[in-house]
């Protein structure tokens, strides 16, 4: 954000990818936002996010519904 000018217009939101994703009787809507300034993609930050709760032992595999610590 820019302290000397706040209505800078490359800090102004951008409009979100939105999606609806139902997972039984719940209905998700999901609004996504992506920062032009962003000094990663998306997909190298949730490569890196899983990376770290793998390291930390935080993986819960919901597939088999227990948890694994690895």
């Amino acid at each position: 954000m820019n302290a000397k000018n706040p209505t800078d217009r490359n800090n102004t939101p951008q409009e979100p990818y939105r999606f609806t994703k139902r997972h039984g009787s719940t209905t998700f809507h999901v609004n996504a936002y992506f920062s032009p300034s962003a000094k990663e993609t998306a997909h190298e930050k949730i490569v890196r996010l899983i990376r770290n709760d793998v390291a930390l032992g935080e993986y819960n595999d919901t597939a088999s519904g227990g948890s694994v610590n690895i």
